[in-house]
């Protein structure tokens, strides 16, 4: 099957997960796969065009034009988040507002064949939204390569917590914050870190507790970078339709590396942590602050919960369950 994935005009996480790494998987189980910025070719020497979230104005219209084609290609509308439901923190949310972005996304969904997203409560929202009759679920993976990668371990070095993820999760950490700064603030020796989006000045923690390392448009390098070196992850979700509809990526790309993760008990993240297992999940300030204390202060525990957790990670990789993808694209 000969498949195109249409992807945005800047770089972004999301063209590399829900484009480039399952098109490379494919690529190796006999399908012929390409994708970029620009279309610049014959729709028709397609069997499947993947469309990632095709709905500004200058791709809508095109992309409606070719889901119209008599005899043309399969096509796909691929997205992972609810764009029409972004709180008014989030820096995209004035662009989602205008009534013409609205509309267009809307309508490229209408028009698709088929609807693909990550996670099954956004597939109902996608329904509500679209009434489409095709809605299909290929959930968010990781390269096997990030489980090879050793652990985090420096007995001489300081407690690394950390975060990583974009400028989209201030209501998150509004919401899990002062039980974060009650426990780094008992913890000498310990490092909080942010990766990606710095949410530090949240925190109110002396300059010596904090580290920003900054977000990279390269997730392979990201992935597989010092920046993921963690003793323990945070993976706040404040709860909220938006981020009801959020996927596990987070908590799988922690995995991957050895991480035991401390996980707001709301959403996917209460699906895919095994609570005691792979993390802790919890749901106060008081709860975030006896959470991260008993991590930090047993190497063992986490050193239990990290290997846990590679283990779970390893049934998410795009090597394990690229057959979803298959699906969700083929015809």
């Amino acid at each position: 099957m000969k498949i195109w994935g249409w992807v945005n005009k800047k770089p972004s996480g999301q063209d590399r997960i829900r484009i480039g790494l399952p098109f490379e998987e494919l690529a190796k189980h006999g399908h012929e796969t390409s994708w970029g910025r620009v279309p610049g070719f014959a729709f028709r020497e397609n069997d499947v065009i993947v469309g990632c979230i095709i709905a500004l104005n200058e791709a809508a219209v095109p992309w409606t034009r070719t889901c119209g084609a008599l005899g043309g290609p399969f096509m796909v509308f691929e997205t992972d988040d609810d764009y029409l439901g972004l709180p008014a923190y989030n820096p995209a949310h004035k662009q989602w507002s205008d009534p013409n972005q609205r509309f267009g996304y809307i309508a490229s969904m209408r028009v698709s064949h088929r609807i693909v997203t990550s996670s099954d409560y956004l597939a109902e929202l996608l329904y509500e939204q679209t009434g489409h009759p095709d809605i299909v679920v290929a959930r968010n993976m990781v390269p096997a390569s990030m489980l090879e990668l050793p652990r985090h371990h420096d007995p001489d070095g300081p407690l690394i917590i950390g975060w990583a993820g974009g400028y989209s999760h201030r209501g998150d950490w509004d919401w899990t914050k002062e039980g974060v700064r009650r426990a780094v603030t008992q913890l000498p020796g310990t490092v909080l870190r942010f990766v990606g989006a710095d949410y530090s000045s949240l925190l109110r923690l002396p300059s010596s507790k904090m580290e920003h390392v900054p977000w990279t448009d390269d997730v392979d390098a990201y992935w597989h970078s010092d920046a993921l070196n963690m003793d323990i992850g945070l993976a706040p979700l404040a709860p909220s339709t938006f981020n009801r509809s959020k996927s596990e990526i987070r908590l799988i790309e922690m995995g991957a590396r050895g991480i035991p993760v401390i996980a707001q008990r709301y959403g996917i993240y209460e699906k895919y942590v095994k609570d005691g297992e792979t993390g802790i999940l919890v749901n106060t300030k008081k709860e975030w602050t006896a959470a991260i204390l008993e991590l930090a202060r047993d190497a063992d525990l986490r050193s239990q919960m990290g290997a846990q957790a590679r283990l779970q990670a390893r049934d998410h990789t795009i090597e394990a369950r690229w057959r979803e993808y298959e699906e969700a694209y083929i015809p």
